[in-house]
Formats: structure tokens, C-alpha cells, sequence
């Protein structure tokens, strides 16, 4: 498994600052269409890493 450091999920923009100027402008319809494609796309992923991180994260609250 890799290193969650090593782990990124792409989305194809013209810069940090186009990215950045969407996300704080998207209607709250964008925003459930872009949650439900990176589910559909990354949601097995995801869900591996919030179990290994909420698995670390107990283990260190011992």
C-alpha cells in the first residue's frame, strides 16, 4: 500500500488559482456533482484510507 504522502487524485486545471476560484464560487449543485464523481471514481480508495487513518488515529489516542 502506498504511502499516504504518495497519494493524489488529479483533476485536470489551468492553475492552483482556477482551481482555487472554482471551488470557493461552486453552487451547491457543482459541488454534489463533484463529490458524486470522485466517489464513483475514488470512493473505494478513500474509504481504504479513512479506515487506516481512523485505525492510526485510535491507536495513538491509547
Amino acid at each position: 500500500m502506498p504511502d499516504i504522502d504518495s497519494i493524489s487524485v488529479a483533476f485536470p486545471v489551468k492553475s492552483m488559482r482556477s482551481a482555487e476560484h472554482f471551488v470557493m464560487n461552486a453552487t451547491e449543485e457543482e459541488a454534489r456533482r463533484g463529490l458524486t464523481r470522485v466517489m464513483g471514481e475514488f470512493g473505494e480508495l478513500l474509504g481504504k484510507v479513512n479506515n487506516a487513518l481512523s485505525i492510526s488515529s485510535a491507536r495513538s489516542k491509547r
